[in-house]
This record gives structure tokens, sequence and C-alpha cells, in this order.
């Protein structure tokens, strides 16, 4: 027997352990196969050690080599399907590859690539091509019936191996290519591409990771848990939770291309209790209309596990709120594997945190200089495994240099640890574009275009798409005497169609008749990015304060406004309303002195804050914490006292008519009080030009205040003694205004 299947194949038998397109494998059947495919492939001549690549799609026979592999002592390298023979022909020269799977989908591609690698292998007699070379049927079940010269049919290699024990078993795993930061790809081994020892290793690695993953390695009397794949498989995440899900005796389904409605059919058709998602996905699923998601039971659906990029707080609240407190969030990569995680009800408590590091993992938050930075600031994030794994880059070792630091490594990522010991993520190191959880580099993509005859310069980097997260843009120079228009863009993008992976492809252009260059001639791509990411990190007000508060554990202090304490200390409790409370620290005020607050931000992470406080304190059922954007929605009804304190933002904000909408919140009787910056902080970074902040009395004519109807009490500045963020202390200028409504 397959080793790694003696114990589930003597469990589960004929049940079913792959479902894809194109039917199902019982775990008999998977065995069977996987024992063939070991000795037609030692009979063709693969060594320990020996490297296959797999050009397959979400398939069984992409699990099948895998597994063949992982007892055949070889190193498994999945290939990414929408490369083009150039990449495909870099892997195959920087693997000496001795053997090729592809699917019939991709043949041509990888015709090509060996057509190529055979060019340099003339030049280079060290280069060697994969001396077996199998085709897999396509969708259509053809293909492998006809294949090119050099190949033969899958399904005729598996079936002239023997069946039977596997002698002399050996592990062996995968090496998954990531997009290289200088240009090619790179392949990252870790743990998991050991070739050497026992199979079996493999089983306890995979065991030891179920809880972080969710899955549930389940025995006779267990019903068979099932795991759902609809990423691409050639990704790690995605292989990780195939073959750990098998290897823990759980059925996998197998989706080729994530489609959103036939993904929930199959997750009630086959009883699926688990899934692995990235945002793009849960984005595309949470698009499905009302009838759609009515018709879905997910009656069976355990755990849903996302990752690869990061997340819009308010589509995993809305998947949360579709599927329950059942959505989980890990960090890590290819090269570091899992090494945080959290789940849905820590995460609303703490939205924007991507978890604690597991028991098996040691996080190192680093400055510039390599010193730990104070708990609650940002570093970028080091990482290593108690457990003793690690990760290299296959033939780079300056790579693999450059990504470690006193035994840590990093994936270039930066972040915060909070008070209790989360993690919060609040950017990347290094040059990167992540579009749709696919980690894509811009140097890759610089070579190409460099290399085009009609342009002389070129930049690429990310800029903001809705639905990916970010997607490719060039900025481009171009060859003295040519013009940029439709004829030419659409000749560069064949250009690259040609040379690289679709999805690597600039989505977008520019053109300058120089781009910036330093006096030592460093490309300078900050300017390029400014229009598009502007210095206020989102192009909303509800973006920009969603993200301020999440890069940060508590923004403000706590304490109330002094102003508004002056005011109410003397006041008999009512009815008050906080517009722009934050993390609360003015209701909770309000509400310990015995008002009824309803707290108003647009930030739903401050208002979870706030309200988290307000339950540690005991005061939930004195404030009702309602998210509003101001300029658009505004509570309803009439209050006591309505407060505005330092309702500022550094993206546009409809200020005057938010305050005018205010006064209309005043009950008869009732007091409206605005406290504002009259003038810039002196620690604030503030440009030569930029106006002054407004006077009170300027704020007071933008209020078209009916003196019949309003007496103005007060309409002032005033100084107050004030520390910034760097510890310094300063006098402030506020600026004041008090109105009281006459009318009843």
């Amino acid at each position: 027997m397959a080793v790694l299947l003696n114990d589930i194949v003597a469990t589960r038998g004929d049940e079913p352990a792959i479902v894809d397109g194109r039917g199902t494998r019982t775990w008999v059947q998977l065995n069977e196969r996987v024992e063939r495919l070991v000795h037609a492939l030692r009979d063709r001549g693969l060594n320990s050690g020996d490297c296959v690549m797999a050009m397959l799609g979400n398939q069984a026979e992409a699990i099948e080599v895998a597994l063949a592999c992982a007892h055949g002592g070889w190193l498994l390298v999945p290939v990414n399907w929408h490369w083009v023979a150039d990449e495909v022909a870099y892997v195959l020269g920087d693997t000496d590859a001795a053997a090729v799977v592809v699917d019939a989908r991709w043949v041509e591609v990888v015709t090509a690539a060996l057509a190529l690698a055979g060019a340099t292998e003339a030049a280079l007699p060290s280069v060697r091509l994969p001396s077996v070379r199998v085709l897999v049927d396509g969708p259509d079940g053809h293909g492998a019936d006809d294949p090119p010269d050099g190949f033969e049919g899958y399904e005729e290699l598996v079936a002239s191996g023997v069946p039977g024990e596997i002698a002399d078993a050996e592990r062996g795993g995968p090496m998954f290519y990531t997009s290289g930061t200088t240009g090619r790809p790179k392949g990252v081994r870790s743990v998991l591409g050991t070739v050497g020892g026992p199979p079996e290793v493999l089983t306890l690695i995979a065991h030891s990771l179920a809880p972080a993953m969710e899955l549930r390695i389940t025995g006779a009397s267990d019903q068979q848990a099932v795991q759902a794949i609809c990423g691409p498989i050639y990704h790690s995440a995605q292989w990780v939770f195939a073959h750990f899900s098998l290897l823990c005796g759980n059925a996998v389904v197998l989706q080729h291309r994530f489609d959103p409605d036939e993904l929930l059919s199959l997750i009630d058709e086959h009883q699926v209790t688990n899934i692995h998602l990235v945002p793009t996905q849960m984005m595309r699923l949470l698009d499905l209309d009302d009838e759609r998601w009515a018709a879905f039971s997910g009656d069976s659906l355990r755990s849903v596990i996302h990752g690869a990029a990061a997340c819009p707080p308010q589509t995993k609240r809305d998947l949360i709120d579709a599927l329950g407190p059942i959505v989980t969030e890990y960090y890590g990569g290819t090269e570091g594997g899992f090494i945080s995680v959290i789940t849905s009800d820590e995460w609303l408590e703490r939205p924007g945190s991507v978890g604690k590091p597991l028991p098996s993992f040691e996080l190192a938050l680093l400055d510039d200089l390599g010193e730990p930075v104070p708990q609650g600031q940002p570093g970028q994030v080091w990482f290593r495994s108690l457990l003793g794994s690690d990760f290299e880059y296959h033939n780079a070792p300056d790579k693999t240099a450059s990504a470690h630091r006193n035994g840590f490594g990093t994936l270039g990522d930066v972040g915060y640890l909070d008070d209790e010991g989360y993690l919060f993520l609040s950017g990347r190191t290094i040059d990167m574009i992540l579009s749709g959880g696919v980690n894509i580099y811009p140097a890759e993509i610089e070579a190409v275009l460099a290399d085009h005859p009609a342009i002389s310069d070129v930049a690429v980097f990310a800029v903001p798409h809705a639905e990916m997260g970010e997607s490719v843009h060039a900025a481009v120079s171009l060859a003295e005497g040519l013009a940029w228009d439709e004829a030419l863009e659409a000749d560069v993008v064949a250009w690259c169609r040609e040379r690289m992976a679709g999805y690597k492809c600039p989505r977008s252009f520019e053109v300058h008749d120089e781009l910036p260059r330093s006096a030592a001639g460093k490309l300078l791509k900050s300017p390029l990015r400014k229009p598009w990411w502007p210095d206020t990190p989102a192009q909303t007000p509800t973006q920009y304060w969603e993200a301020r508060y999440l890069d940060r554990p508590q923004v403000w202090s706590g304490k109330v406004n002094p102003v508004l304490a002056a005011e109410a200390a003397g006041r008999h409790p009512g009815t008050a309303l906080d517009l722009g409370c934050g993390e609360g620290g003015d209701a909770l005020w309000l509400a310990e002195r015995g008002w009824t607050v309803t707290a108003v931000d647009i930030s739903q992470t401050a208002l979870d804050r706030g309200a988290a406080q307000a339950a540690e304190r005991g005061l939930s059922t004195s404030i009702v914490w309602q998210r509003h954007e101001l300029g658009s929605s505004f509570p309803t009804g009439e209050y006591d006292l309505v407060s505005a304190q330092f309702l500022h933002s550094q993206v546009a904000l409809a200020r005057a008519e938010i305050l005018q909408q205010a006064m209309s919140a005043v009950a008869p009787g009732g007091t409206l009080l605005i406290v504002s910056h009259a003038e810039f902080p002196p620690w604030a970074d503030v440009a030569d030009d930029a106006p002054a902040m407004p006077s009170p009395d300027d704020e007071l004519a933008d209020l078209s205040v009916d003196r019949a109807r309003w007496e103005v009490q007060r309409c002032e500045t005033a100084a107050r003694l004030a520390t910034g963020p760097g510890g310094q202390e300063a006098t402030l200028v506020d600026g004041i205004i008090k109105l009281r409504r006459l009318d009843a």
C-alpha cells in the first residue's frame, strides 16, 4: 500500500476520497493509482531526489502525482497554468526537472517551453530536459489519445505500473515558485519539500497543523469531513489544505475555476464541512443575490478559513453575518506556513487583527536597524519556527540570506502587537502587488516591458482596484519620436502576454516624457504612486478612518474632552448625541454620570472598541452605538445635548452641512457644543500653503444661526496644555461654540 493512505483505506475503503469535475476517486482507487504511478515512474528511470514538474488543474491527477512524489522521494513543482512558455522554460532549467506531467489544456505551452529549454540545453550541456513526459486528458476526455512526440498518456502510464506495496518508500514533497522581486520567479523550499526519510513524517506534520487549519482527524467511527478547494492548487495554501485534509482522512472536492454560484451548489451537494477562500472570492460570494442565498442550505459547513491577502473589514463582517461565526483568518505564506490564526469571535473583538502567533512560532517586530520596537509600535514582522523548520530560495543564496536575520525569517510585512499579543498588519516593506490574493512582483514585469522597442523607461506599481484590492499599472516613457495611442497600447499588451502570464500584464498605463530618477539614477516610484495612493490611505472618509483605527490598537487617550467635561458637569443628565465619538471616551464619561448617550462614528472598528469598553464598565444599557457616514446619513431624534468634539478629517468631510444637521437634532432648551482646532498643533505635518483653520466666528457664520431661535452662549477661542505624539508639550488653541435652542 501507499503508506500515507494505509490506515485511511482500511477504514474508509469505498468512500469518496476526491471529487473533481470529471468524477470521483474512492480511497481504494486512489491508493491503487498512487501505487501504480510510483512503480511506473521508477520503471522510467526516476531516482530519489529527482524533480517532477506538474502543470495540472484542480483535478484528481494533481493529487495523485503529489502523493506519488511523497512516496517516491521526488521533488514536486506545481506550475501556474497561466504561465507562458518562457516562464515554464525557466523553471524547467532551474529545477533540472526529470519528468513533466501536463494537462492537455496547456500542452502547447509546455511543448513550446521544452523547445526553448532545448535551445539552452544545446548551448549548456549541463542543462537537461525531462526524459519522462506525460499528458493528461483534458476536461473533454481527449488529448492523451494523440500525444505530441515524446509524450505518453497519463492513463497508459498508470496502467503500466504494478499495484502493491511500494518498496523503499521515501518521503518527497513540493517546492512552490513565487514571482521574483528581481525578475525571475524563485522556488521556495520549506520543510514540506524535504526529500528523504519516511513518508509518514508528512502525516505527522498534517496532524500537528490540523487544529490551526480547523481540520478534523477522522477515525473509523467518525463521519467523514469534506474540504472544498476552489482556488488554484498550484498555490501553496490550496495545495496544503487539499493534501493535509486527505492525510487527516477527509475527502476533497475540487473546483477548477472559482464560480460562487457553483461553489454553493457543491457545498450542499457534497456536504462540504471546510473551505478555504481569499478575499476576492469572499466578495464574489457576497455579490450573489438574495434569491441564491435563500436557496443555499450550508448546514454542513463548519469552517471557512481565509488568508493570502488583507480582507476589507466590512467584507469579513458580511460573510460572518451570512455564514455565522465560522470564519477564521490566518497569516502566513509559502515561506513560513501558518504563523498566526484568529477566529470570528476574536476578530469581532479586535477587528483588523490576524491573531496570536501559533505556539510553534516566535515573532519579533524590528525597526530598520534590527532593534525591537515597543509594544503597540509598528515594525517589520520576523518569525522563527520553534520546531526548527525553515525555508530557503532554490538556487538563490543571496535572496535566502536577505529574508533571514539571526535565525528569523520575514515575508516583508509591517505590523504591531497589542497588549494581549495579537498581531495587526499595517503594510509591506517589499515592492509587491497583491491582486486578488496573488503576489505579483513589478521587477519581472518591468524587465519584459523594458525590452519593448517603443519603451525607453518603465516603472510598474500597484493602483487601487475595487474588487481585486490592487491591479498592475505601468508608467512608461517612450523612445524618441513615438506617441502613445490605442495601437501602441495594444501592441505593448500583446508583447506582455506573449512573455508573461496574463495576470501579470498591466491593466492600465500612463505616459511621461521622463520618469523620475535620483541623482544616482535610481527609479523613484513614490511620486508616481502618490496620485493613486494619496497621503490619506483611502479615498472615502469611511475607508480612511477604518484604516487609521486598524493601524493602531488605540488611537485616542480615552479621556473626556475637557471643554465637554466642564460644560456637562453642572447639568442634570438627559439625552446626549456624541458626533464623531471615536473610541468612546466622551460617551463613556457621560454615561457614567447618568446620561443616556447615542454615540455615532464613521468607523465600525472605533464603535466596536467603545462598545467593548462599555461592556467592561457596565454601561452597555446607557449607550447606543451607531455607525453613520454623517455626510450621507444622520441619527434620528432630538437630544438635550449634542456634542461635536474635534469633528475634523484629513479626507473630504461635509463639516458645515453636518453641523447644520446637528443643530436640527437639538431638543428645545437643549445645547449644541462644538469644539474644534482653531490653530494647527505644532507637531502637525502641515504644508506651507495649507489654509488656516477656521475661526469660531467663521464657523458660526457658516451655521446661519437664527438669533430668534438660538442663544449664542459662547463663540471664542481657549488655550490648553497638551502632550503631542512624541511626548512634547505645547499650548493648543481650541475654537468653542455653544448654542442653546430657545423655541419649543
